[in-house]
Protein backbone atom coordinates (compact mmCIF):
# COMPACT_ATOMS: atom_id res chain seq x y z
CA UNK A 1 0.00 0.00 0.00
CA UNK A 2 2.58 2.45 0.93
CA UNK A 3 4.52 1.95 -2.52
CA UNK A 4 1.36 2.05 -3.97
CA UNK A 5 0.51 5.69 -2.60
CA UNK A 6 4.22 6.61 -3.20
CA UNK A 7 3.60 5.88 -7.03
CA UNK A 8 0.52 7.83 -7.18
CA UNK A 9 2.03 10.53 -5.75
CA UNK A 10 5.09 10.48 -8.30
CA UNK A 11 2.35 10.39 -11.55
CA UNK A 12 0.43 13.23 -9.47
CA UNK A 13 3.53 15.59 -9.46
CA UNK A 14 4.69 14.63 -12.87
CA UNK A 15 1.22 15.16 -14.37
CA UNK A 16 1.17 18.81 -12.45
CA UNK A 17 4.95 19.47 -14.21
CA UNK A 18 3.61 19.13 -17.55
CA UNK A 19 0.59 21.14 -17.33
CA UNK A 20 2.77 24.20 -15.45
CA UNK A 21 5.65 23.56 -18.22
CA UNK A 22 3.62 23.17 -21.33
CA UNK A 23 2.02 25.61 -23.71
CA UNK A 24 -1.35 23.70 -24.43
CA UNK A 25 -2.37 24.22 -20.48
CA UNK A 26 -0.61 27.45 -19.61
CA UNK A 27 -2.56 29.31 -22.90
CA UNK A 28 0.53 30.32 -24.21
CA UNK A 29 0.75 31.37 -28.07
CA UNK A 30 3.00 29.88 -30.21
CA UNK A 31 4.47 32.05 -33.14
CA UNK A 32 3.56 29.37 -36.07
CA UNK A 33 2.72 30.77 -39.36
CA UNK A 34 -1.29 30.92 -39.27
CA UNK A 35 -1.60 32.99 -42.69
CA UNK A 36 0.44 33.05 -45.54
CA UNK A 37 3.23 33.97 -46.68
CA UNK A 38 1.49 35.91 -49.89
CA UNK A 39 3.15 38.42 -51.94
CA UNK A 40 2.22 42.02 -52.61
CA UNK A 41 2.91 45.08 -54.85
CA UNK A 42 5.16 43.21 -57.27
CA UNK A 43 7.59 45.42 -59.40
CA UNK A 44 9.91 45.00 -61.90
CA UNK A 45 12.32 45.07 -59.12
CA UNK A 46 10.82 44.78 -55.54
CA UNK A 47 7.58 42.75 -54.34
CA UNK A 48 6.46 42.68 -50.55
CA UNK A 49 5.51 39.46 -48.14
CA UNK A 50 3.46 39.34 -45.84
CA UNK A 51 2.34 36.80 -43.14
CA UNK A 52 0.65 36.67 -39.64
CA UNK A 53 2.20 34.46 -36.78
CA UNK A 54 0.36 32.90 -33.51
CA UNK A 55 1.81 35.13 -31.34
CA UNK A 56 4.10 38.30 -31.14
CA UNK A 57 7.92 37.42 -32.44
CA UNK A 58 11.29 38.61 -31.62
CA UNK A 59 12.78 38.09 -35.19
CA UNK A 60 10.98 37.97 -39.00
CA UNK A 61 12.74 37.81 -42.10
CA UNK A 62 12.53 36.43 -45.96
CA UNK A 63 15.39 34.58 -47.59
CA UNK A 64 15.07 34.29 -50.97
CA UNK A 65 17.21 33.72 -53.91
CA UNK A 66 17.08 31.96 -57.85
CA UNK A 67 18.36 28.97 -56.08
CA UNK A 68 17.24 26.31 -53.77
CA UNK A 69 20.17 27.56 -51.70
CA UNK A 70 18.43 30.67 -51.18
CA UNK A 71 21.30 32.73 -49.89
CA UNK A 72 19.91 36.36 -49.71
CA UNK A 73 18.06 37.76 -46.07
CA UNK A 74 16.05 40.32 -46.09
CA UNK A 75 15.23 41.26 -41.99
CA UNK A 76 11.93 42.88 -41.47
CA UNK A 77 10.32 44.07 -37.94
CA UNK A 78 10.28 42.45 -34.70
CA UNK A 79 7.28 42.08 -32.72
CA UNK A 80 3.80 41.87 -33.74
CA UNK A 81 1.52 39.12 -35.30
CA UNK A 82 1.40 40.39 -38.78
CA UNK A 83 4.77 40.71 -40.84
CA UNK A 84 5.42 42.55 -43.59
CA UNK A 85 9.39 42.49 -45.25
CA UNK A 86 9.76 44.54 -48.78
CA UNK A 87 12.42 43.05 -51.01
CA UNK A 88 14.32 45.45 -53.50
CA UNK A 89 17.11 45.16 -55.99
CA UNK A 90 15.37 42.30 -57.80
CA UNK A 91 15.95 42.11 -61.28
CA UNK A 92 13.61 42.59 -63.59
CA UNK A 93 11.60 39.52 -65.19
CA UNK A 94 13.23 36.96 -62.97
CA UNK A 95 11.97 34.30 -61.18
CA UNK A 96 13.04 33.89 -57.31
CA UNK A 97 12.58 31.06 -54.83
CA UNK A 98 11.89 32.19 -51.56
CA UNK A 99 10.75 31.23 -47.22
CA UNK A 100 9.77 33.16 -44.02
CA UNK A 101 11.03 32.98 -40.84
CA UNK A 102 9.59 34.23 -37.70
CA UNK A 103 11.39 32.74 -34.44
CA UNK A 104 12.29 29.12 -34.97
CA UNK A 105 9.64 28.78 -37.26
CA UNK A 106 9.76 29.09 -41.22
CA UNK A 107 7.52 28.45 -43.99
CA UNK A 108 7.42 26.02 -46.78
CA UNK A 109 9.82 27.84 -50.13
CA UNK A 110 7.50 29.48 -52.59
CA UNK A 111 8.45 31.36 -55.94
CA UNK A 112 7.79 34.33 -57.04
CA UNK A 113 8.72 36.96 -60.23
CA UNK A 114 9.19 40.18 -60.36
CA UNK A 115 7.69 42.26 -63.58
CA UNK A 116 8.09 42.14 -66.89
CA UNK A 117 9.54 44.73 -69.27
CA UNK A 118 7.57 46.62 -72.15
CA UNK A 119 7.74 44.30 -75.63
CA UNK A 120 7.58 41.08 -73.26
CA UNK A 121 3.95 39.01 -72.76
CA UNK A 122 2.29 38.28 -70.00
CA UNK A 123 -0.56 36.87 -68.31
CA UNK A 124 -3.00 37.78 -65.10
CA UNK A 125 -6.14 36.47 -64.07
CA UNK A 126 -9.11 38.85 -63.05
CA UNK A 127 -12.19 37.44 -60.96
CA UNK A 128 -14.26 39.05 -57.99
CA UNK A 129 -16.73 38.46 -55.34
CA UNK A 130 -15.05 35.27 -53.75
CA UNK A 131 -17.11 36.08 -50.37
CA UNK A 132 -17.93 32.61 -49.62
CA UNK A 133 -18.76 32.69 -46.00
CA UNK A 134 -22.35 31.13 -47.00
CA UNK A 135 -21.44 27.63 -48.19
CA UNK A 136 -18.08 27.49 -45.72
CA UNK A 137 -15.91 28.97 -48.56
CA UNK A 138 -16.35 25.92 -50.77
CA UNK A 139 -16.72 27.40 -54.52
CA UNK A 140 -14.40 30.33 -53.67
CA UNK A 141 -11.76 27.29 -52.60
CA UNK A 142 -12.47 25.87 -56.23
CA UNK A 143 -12.09 29.04 -57.86
CA UNK A 144 -9.04 29.71 -56.18
CA UNK A 145 -7.45 25.75 -56.99
CA UNK A 146 -8.15 26.92 -60.69
CA UNK A 147 -6.82 30.51 -60.43
CA UNK A 148 -3.58 28.84 -59.00
CA UNK A 149 -3.56 26.23 -61.98
CA UNK A 150 -3.46 28.85 -64.76
CA UNK A 151 -0.14 30.32 -62.97
CA UNK A 152 -0.59 33.87 -63.81
CA UNK A 153 1.84 36.71 -63.44
CA UNK A 154 -0.70 38.16 -60.99
CA UNK A 155 -4.33 38.57 -59.91
CA UNK A 156 -6.84 41.15 -59.98
CA UNK A 157 -9.77 40.93 -57.77
CA UNK A 158 -12.75 43.35 -58.28
CA UNK A 159 -13.89 43.71 -54.63
CA UNK A 160 -16.18 41.91 -52.59
CA UNK A 161 -13.59 39.59 -50.95
CA UNK A 162 -15.05 39.29 -47.59
CA UNK A 163 -18.70 39.53 -46.34
CA UNK A 164 -17.76 42.04 -43.52
CA UNK A 165 -15.25 44.17 -44.13
CA UNK A 166 -14.14 44.97 -40.33
CA UNK A 167 -14.31 41.02 -39.09
CA UNK A 168 -10.42 39.69 -39.32
CA UNK A 169 -12.17 36.07 -39.50
CA UNK A 170 -13.44 37.01 -42.70
CA UNK A 171 -10.45 38.63 -44.31
CA UNK A 172 -8.39 35.39 -42.36
CA UNK A 173 -10.34 32.54 -43.93
CA UNK A 174 -9.80 34.85 -47.76
CA UNK A 175 -6.39 34.49 -47.29
CA UNK A 176 -6.41 31.22 -46.11
CA UNK A 177 -8.57 29.99 -48.93
CA UNK A 178 -6.48 32.05 -51.38
CA UNK A 179 -3.11 29.92 -51.66
CA UNK A 180 -2.30 31.01 -55.18
CA UNK A 181 -0.90 33.95 -53.46
CA UNK A 182 1.80 31.92 -52.01
CA UNK A 183 3.11 32.63 -55.32
CA UNK A 184 1.45 35.28 -57.04
CA UNK A 185 0.56 38.80 -56.16
CA UNK A 186 -2.75 40.20 -55.67
CA UNK A 187 -4.23 43.55 -56.45
CA UNK A 188 -7.41 44.19 -55.22
CA UNK A 189 -9.93 46.81 -55.66
CA UNK A 190 -12.06 47.29 -53.00
CA UNK A 191 -16.07 46.53 -53.18
CA UNK A 192 -18.97 47.48 -50.57
CA UNK A 193 -18.73 44.41 -48.26
CA UNK A 194 -14.62 44.90 -47.88
CA UNK A 195 -15.26 48.48 -46.29
CA UNK A 196 -14.26 49.98 -44.56
CA UNK A 197 -11.39 51.44 -46.26
CA UNK A 198 -9.01 51.19 -42.98
CA UNK A 199 -9.77 47.39 -42.98
CA UNK A 200 -9.29 46.21 -46.61
CA UNK A 201 -6.04 48.20 -46.24
CA UNK A 202 -4.76 46.73 -43.18
CA UNK A 203 -4.29 43.69 -44.89
CA UNK A 204 -3.02 44.26 -48.05
CA UNK A 205 0.37 46.71 -49.15
CA UNK A 206 -0.25 48.60 -52.17
CA UNK A 207 0.73 51.03 -54.29
CA UNK A 208 -0.29 55.03 -53.68
CA UNK A 209 -2.80 55.54 -51.15
CA UNK A 210 -3.68 52.01 -51.40
CA UNK A 211 -7.58 52.75 -51.72
CA UNK A 212 -6.75 53.69 -55.43
CA UNK A 213 -3.82 53.14 -57.26
CA UNK A 214 -2.10 52.46 -60.45
CA UNK A 215 0.88 50.20 -61.43
CA UNK A 216 2.49 49.38 -65.03
CA UNK A 217 3.39 45.60 -66.06
CA UNK A 218 4.52 44.86 -69.25
CA UNK A 219 2.85 47.18 -72.18
CA UNK A 220 0.22 48.12 -69.85
CA UNK A 221 -1.10 50.65 -67.49
CA UNK A 222 -3.62 49.78 -65.02
CA UNK A 223 -5.79 51.97 -62.90
CA UNK A 224 -7.73 50.69 -60.12
CA UNK A 225 -10.44 52.59 -58.43
CA UNK A 226 -13.22 53.01 -55.38
CA UNK A 227 -16.54 52.95 -56.67
CA UNK A 228 -17.83 52.61 -53.47
CA UNK A 229 -20.25 55.49 -51.56
CA UNK A 230 -18.80 58.11 -50.46
CA UNK A 231 -15.66 57.98 -52.18
CA UNK A 232 -16.65 57.33 -55.41
CA UNK A 233 -17.52 60.93 -55.12
CA UNK A 234 -13.87 61.99 -54.48
CA UNK A 235 -12.66 64.99 -55.93
CA UNK A 236 -9.18 64.23 -55.30
CA UNK A 237 -9.95 60.48 -57.04
CA UNK A 238 -11.50 62.07 -59.81
CA UNK A 239 -8.48 64.52 -60.40
CA UNK A 240 -6.24 61.15 -59.88
CA UNK A 241 -7.74 59.21 -62.33
CA UNK A 242 -7.85 61.84 -65.10
CA UNK A 243 -4.20 62.33 -64.52
CA UNK A 244 -3.67 58.71 -64.88
CA UNK A 245 -5.21 58.67 -68.01
CA UNK A 246 -2.52 60.40 -69.62
CA UNK A 247 -0.38 57.79 -70.30
CA UNK A 248 1.87 56.29 -73.18
CA UNK A 249 1.49 52.82 -72.55
CA UNK A 250 0.10 50.40 -75.55
CA UNK A 251 -2.79 49.32 -72.74
CA UNK A 252 -4.89 50.87 -70.64
CA UNK A 253 -6.56 48.87 -67.92
CA UNK A 254 -9.49 49.87 -65.61
CA UNK A 255 -10.27 48.24 -62.10
CA UNK A 256 -13.30 48.89 -59.75
CA UNK A 257 -16.20 46.81 -58.22
CA UNK A 258 -19.65 48.51 -58.96
CA UNK A 259 -20.44 47.89 -62.90
CA UNK A 260 -21.36 50.79 -65.13
CA UNK A 261 -23.19 48.32 -67.19
CA UNK A 262 -24.64 45.09 -66.03
CA UNK A 263 -27.46 42.95 -66.60
CA UNK A 264 -27.39 40.99 -63.93
CA UNK A 265 -29.23 41.41 -60.53
CA UNK A 266 -27.73 44.48 -59.45
CA UNK A 267 -27.97 46.07 -62.93
CA UNK A 268 -26.40 49.14 -64.19
CA UNK A 269 -24.76 51.64 -62.13
CA UNK A 270 -26.44 54.63 -63.13
CA UNK A 271 -23.89 57.33 -61.57
CA UNK A 272 -20.80 55.37 -63.26
CA UNK A 273 -22.22 55.90 -66.52
CA UNK A 274 -22.35 59.60 -65.90
CA UNK A 275 -18.83 60.32 -63.39
CA UNK A 276 -16.62 57.74 -64.80
CA UNK A 277 -17.90 55.73 -68.23
CA UNK A 278 -17.13 59.07 -70.94
CA UNK A 279 -13.54 59.71 -69.78
CA UNK A 280 -12.27 56.21 -69.57
CA UNK A 281 -13.96 55.50 -72.77
CA UNK A 282 -12.72 59.07 -74.29
CA UNK A 283 -9.70 58.68 -72.39
CA UNK A 284 -8.33 54.89 -74.32
CA UNK A 285 -9.01 52.42 -71.67
CA UNK A 286 -9.17 49.33 -73.49
CA UNK A 287 -10.96 47.26 -71.23
CA UNK A 288 -12.52 47.77 -67.45
CA UNK A 289 -12.85 45.08 -65.00
CA UNK A 290 -15.59 45.20 -62.49
CA UNK A 291 -17.48 43.23 -60.30
CA UNK A 292 -20.22 43.17 -57.91
CA UNK A 293 -22.99 41.42 -60.14
CA UNK A 294 -22.39 37.53 -59.58
CA UNK A 295 -22.12 36.62 -63.01
CA UNK A 296 -19.85 36.70 -66.10
CA UNK A 297 -21.09 39.04 -68.81
CA UNK A 298 -18.73 40.68 -71.56
CA UNK A 299 -20.22 43.99 -72.04
CA UNK A 300 -19.28 46.28 -75.71
CA UNK A 301 -20.16 49.70 -75.47
CA UNK A 302 -18.71 52.77 -77.23
CA UNK A 303 -15.93 51.15 -78.27
CA UNK A 304 -14.75 49.99 -74.93
CA UNK A 305 -15.08 46.34 -73.71
CA UNK A 306 -16.19 45.99 -70.00
CA UNK A 307 -15.99 42.85 -68.22
CA UNK A 308 -18.24 41.93 -65.23
CA UNK A 309 -16.48 38.87 -63.51
CA UNK A 310 -18.33 38.47 -59.74
CA UNK A 311 -18.25 34.44 -59.89
CA UNK A 312 -15.56 34.37 -57.27
CA UNK A 313 -17.60 31.89 -54.57
CA UNK A 314 -20.52 34.40 -53.47
CA UNK A 315 -24.24 32.84 -54.43
CA UNK A 316 -24.76 33.33 -58.25
CA UNK A 317 -27.30 35.83 -59.66
CA UNK A 318 -29.73 34.87 -62.98
CA UNK A 319 -28.17 37.01 -65.83
CA UNK A 320 -30.36 39.19 -68.43
CA UNK A 321 -29.06 40.69 -71.53
CA UNK A 322 -28.90 44.19 -72.85
CA UNK A 323 -28.03 45.75 -76.24
CA UNK A 324 -24.48 45.93 -75.18
CA UNK A 325 -23.90 41.98 -73.94
CA UNK A 326 -21.66 40.22 -76.00
CA UNK A 327 -22.35 37.06 -73.82
CA UNK A 328 -23.01 36.47 -70.18
CA UNK A 329 -23.57 33.34 -68.15
CA UNK A 330 -23.69 32.66 -64.38
CA UNK A 331 -21.11 30.37 -63.33
CA UNK A 332 -18.48 30.39 -60.85
CA UNK A 333 -15.37 31.57 -62.89
CA UNK A 334 -12.92 33.38 -63.46
CA UNK A 335 -10.90 35.54 -66.51
CA UNK A 336 -7.17 34.59 -67.96
CA UNK A 337 -6.20 37.63 -69.72
CA UNK A 338 -2.56 37.26 -72.18
CA UNK A 339 -1.58 40.53 -72.94
CA UNK A 340 1.49 41.49 -75.40
CA UNK A 341 2.07 44.84 -77.39
CA UNK A 342 0.14 43.72 -80.15
CA UNK A 343 -3.15 41.96 -78.12
CA UNK A 344 -4.86 41.59 -75.35
CA UNK A 345 -6.39 38.23 -75.61
CA UNK A 346 -9.60 36.82 -72.78
CA UNK A 347 -10.77 33.67 -71.45
CA UNK A 348 -13.78 33.21 -69.35
CA UNK A 349 -12.94 30.22 -67.96
CA UNK A 350 -15.05 27.75 -65.49
CA UNK A 351 -13.54 27.23 -62.53
CA UNK A 352 -11.78 23.87 -63.75
CA UNK A 353 -10.63 26.00 -66.01
CA UNK A 354 -13.10 24.29 -69.14
CA UNK A 355 -13.41 28.07 -71.55
CA UNK A 356 -16.49 29.90 -71.69
CA UNK A 357 -15.61 32.40 -73.99
CA UNK A 358 -12.41 34.04 -75.84
CA UNK A 359 -11.90 36.48 -77.65
CA UNK A 360 -9.21 39.95 -78.77
CA UNK A 361 -9.92 42.76 -77.09
CA UNK A 362 -10.21 45.67 -80.11
CA UNK A 363 -7.81 48.50 -79.16
CA UNK A 364 -9.46 51.84 -77.90
CA UNK A 365 -7.61 54.93 -80.15
CA UNK A 366 -9.86 57.56 -78.73
CA UNK A 367 -7.97 60.27 -77.05
CA UNK A 368 -9.97 62.99 -77.83
CA UNK A 369 -12.92 65.11 -76.65
CA UNK A 370 -13.59 65.31 -72.93
CA UNK A 371 -10.81 63.42 -71.59
CA UNK A 372 -8.32 65.90 -73.78
CA UNK A 373 -10.28 69.13 -72.26
CA UNK A 374 -10.45 67.85 -68.65
CA UNK A 375 -6.93 66.17 -69.15
CA UNK A 376 -5.85 70.02 -70.09
CA UNK A 377 -7.85 71.63 -67.41
CA UNK A 378 -5.82 69.29 -64.57
CA UNK A 379 -2.37 69.55 -65.52
CA UNK A 380 -2.82 73.42 -65.59
CA UNK A 381 -3.61 73.07 -62.10
CA UNK A 382 -7.20 74.12 -61.84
Amino acid sequence: MKNLRFTSAVTLCILLSLIIVSPQYRGVETAGIEVGPYLQNVTDTSITIMWKTGAETTSNSVEWGTSMELGNTTMGDAGGVWHEVKMEGLEPSTAYLYRVRSDNTESNIYSFHTSVGKGEPFTFVAYGDSRGVWDNWQHASLVARGISDAQPHFVINTGDMVNQGSSEEAWLSFLQVSDFMHNTTLFPAVGNHDMPVSAFTTYFSLPGNEEWYSFEYGDAHFIVLNSVMPDVLSLGQFIWLMKHLHTDAQWTIAVFHYPPYSSGKHGNTTLLQFLWAPFLERGGVDLVLTGHDHIYEHIYVHDTTYIVTGGGGAPLYDVGKSDWTVMSTSAYHYVRIDVNVSAIRVTACMYDGEPIEQFDVPPNNEKEGIYSAVASFVSHGY
